[in-house]
């Protein structure tokens, strides 16, 4: 939840203050909240006694695969391993103020070695 705190395009915001809960599958009984709003959007363990406007359910491999482009908010949301309870407005509008990562175009170098070989045919190494 950390990096996702910290790919929030804060310049995307509205300007007043929005409450997503986030429960993750894989860890029943953790909630998060993230409060998004300008300057700084904040990361919660407990409840922070504002009015949740989004409660999204999913797990940690989910929000990875989205960060890191594996898969789109559409298609997550498409397949059920996304949810997003609240306003349309707002939960169409959460998919667009979390970037993806910096690092989610970068291939490991044993994938750019493989695909090297791939494209010259040459599978001795």
């Amino acid at each position: 939840m950390r990096a996702t705190l910290k790919l929030v395009d804060t310049g995307k915001l509205p300007d007043q203050t929005v409450v997503v809960r986030f429960e993750l599958r894989d860890r029943p009984g953790d909630n998060y909240w993230l409060l998004l709003r300008k300057p700084t959007p904040e990361l919660c363990t407990k409840g922070t006694g504002y009015v949740e406007d989004i409660i999204a359910r999913t797990d940690a491999a989910c929000l990875i695969d989205i960060h890191l482009k594996r898969i789109s908010y559409e298609q997550a949301l498409r397949s059920g391993r996304l949810t997003l309870d609240g306003p349309p407005q707002l939960t169409t509008a959460l998919t667009t103020w979390i970037r993806p990562s910096p690092y989610a175009d970068i291939v490991p170098a044993q994938h750019a070695h493989a695909r090297q070989l791939e494209y010259s045919g040459d599978e001795s190494g």
